[in-house]
């Protein structure tokens, strides 16, 4: 024990005789240790800032289209976590192939539509529903612009042909007459999965894409690699984005590394200097008797007592800037931003990157330990 108490002993002694480059050195170690942290606090966060910023302005989630997907095979997609899938529309149909009666409804545009919602901004009849995606009564449903009634005296419940083969003829029941592009876009809608079915049964390739919807844009990239393990492709316009971003995740990640490097260098080098001074105080010890693993200990436990301490005040000086950089991002994006995270998660890292870069350092103590030209060493500090 009292062993131990001469060695604190000395410990403050040489903090005392050196303690302009000892606080000179801290000082530095500790505004470079947090800028270093504050970097990894941004490289662990940027991606969380831009999901909340992302679910901002997509309150419904971030539609992605999914390339290589047809809707038969559109159960691929049971085990992802999708808020929901479903089909761009409207797909472009031939009104051609339509019949009211002996009349041929070809100067109409119809669209195939997949429901997601509904909508009963409606002149007369129903509006629709996703329930009208599949049709269970076996009446197909379809819509129609007032002013297509009008031309061809269309009313409710008539019935209306699509004539896709001889083999094939496909029975539409009006449910609805419409005056608003806020309903529909086209003069007639019908069913997507009704006209997919039936294009299917005689052959025909209807051009289409899947869609998905990721709730959380947080987990973007995660969902667009499970779909990409499947043989899929899922995109949005949001890849370029989060590419960059991810890129910028790691460039601060390298930086904060870099930082944190050149303050243990930067610290490493001020020891060197009081290792410098102190050589004729180390020489004249050994010769008193004091061994090296004694003086080892006293200024191994100087730089460790200097890293935790700087580390520490780093820390502090860093998450008084979280709550600054929260109130920054609320009122740059517009979003509330609470726990910011990565902070702590550096520490370890800096420790250690330290403790590498600083093993420089004990080396110079080992050395100046280990001499023996200690005459010498006197001449050279007269």
């Amino acid at each position: 024990m009292t062993k131990i108490t001469n060695l604190m002993k000395s410990v403050r002694l040489e903090l005392k005789s050196e303690k302009a480059y000892v606080f000179l050195g801290a000082l530095l170690l500790t505004a470079m240790l947090a800028s270093a942290i504050f970097i990894a606090f941004i490289s662990n966060n940027i991606m969380s800032v831009f999901a909340s910023y992302a679910n901002s302005i997509c309150p419904n989630g971030i539609s992605v289209k999914i390339s290589g997907l047809t809707y038969d095979n559109v159960d691929m997609l049971n085990d992802i976590n999708f808020k929901e899938v479903y089909v761009d529309s409207p797909v472009y149909v031939d009104s051609a192939d339509f019949y009211f009666g002996d009349k041929v409804l070809d100067e109409c545009s119809v669209g195939a539509y997949y429901f997601r919602d509904e909508n009963n901004n409606i002149t007369e009849g129903k509006g629709y529903s996703q329930k009208n995606n599949v049709s269970s009564d076996g009446k197909i449903p379809m819509w129609i612009s007032e002013d297509t009634g009008k031309k061809y005296g269309i009313k409710v419940g008539d019935e209306i042909k699509q004539i896709i083969s001889d083999e094939l003829t496909v029975s539409y029941y009006v449910e609805g007459i419409y005056n608003s592009d806020k309903f529909m876009i086209d003069d007639i809608g019908i069913p997507f999965t009704a006209y997919y079915q039936a294009m299917s049964d005689v052959g025909r390739f209807v051009q289409h894409n899947i869609c998905g919807v990721i709730g959380d844009a947080k987990d973007y990239s995660f969902i667009c690699n499970q779909v990409s393990q499947k043989g899929l492709t899922a995109g949005s316009s949001f890849d370029d984005v989060f590419n960059v971003l991810n890129m910028l995740r790691g460039l601060f990640f390298i930086l904060s590394l870099f930082v944190t490097v050149i303050a243990a260098i930067t610290f490493s080098n001020i020891c060197n200097v009081i290792f410098k001074h102190r050589m004729k105080h180390i020489m004249l010890e050994k010769i008193l008797g004091r061994k090296n693993r004694d003086t080892m200990f006293i200024y191994g436990f100087i730089i460790e007592l200097t890293i935790i301490i700087s580390l520490i005040a780093a820390t502090v000086a860093v998450l008084c800037l979280q709550g600054y950089a929260e109130t920054v991002i609320t009122n740059t994006f517009g979003i509330k931003i609470a726990n910011l995270t990565g902070i702590t998660a550096y520490l370890p890292v800096a420790f250690i990157l330290c403790n590498i870069v600083l093993i420089r350092s004990f080396v110079s103590v080992f050395k100046i330990t280990r001499r023996s030209d200690i005459i010498s060493v006197f001449e050279d500090r007269e």
